[in-house]
C-alpha cells in the first residue's frame, strides 16, 4: 500500500471549555473519495480549518503529499486540490 496523500494524527482543538476535535485521526489514499458527515457542532469546518491552516492544532499533526511549505499557512493540505468555497444553497443567505 502507498503512503496516503493525507494523515491527520491525534489533531485536537478546544475552544474554551468546548471541546471541537479530540484526538481526530485518519488517512485517506490516493485516488479515494470520502465525505465529511456530522451533526451541527461535530467539528467538521474546523477540521476542515486545520487541514488548510486557517487553525492551528493544540495538538497532533496533519500532513500531506501535496504539503507546499508556507511561513505564513501551516496547513497540511495548502496548496492542494482542496478549495472551500461559498455555499450557495438556498436556504443559507450569502454574507
Amino acid at each position: 500500500m502507498s503512503e496516503p496523500v493525507i494523515r491527520v494524527t491525534e489533531l485536537t482543538r478546544r475552544f474554551g471549555a468546548t471541546t471541537a476535535l479530540a484526538a481526530v485521526s485518519f488517512s485517506l489514499p490516493r485516488g479515494a473519495v470520502y465525505g465529511l458527515v456530522g451533526a451541527n457542532g461535530a467539528g467538521k469546518t474546523t477540521l476542515i480549518k486545520h487541514m488548510l491552516g486557517l487553525l492551528r492544532a493544540e495538538s497532533g499533526s496533519c500532513a500531506s503529499l501535496a504539503s507546499i511549505p508556507s511561513p505564513t499557512r501551516s496547513g497540511c493540505c495548502h496548496g492542494s486540490a482542496i478549495s472551500p468555497r461559498k455555499t450557495t444553497c438556498a436556504d443559507v443567505p450569502p454574507k
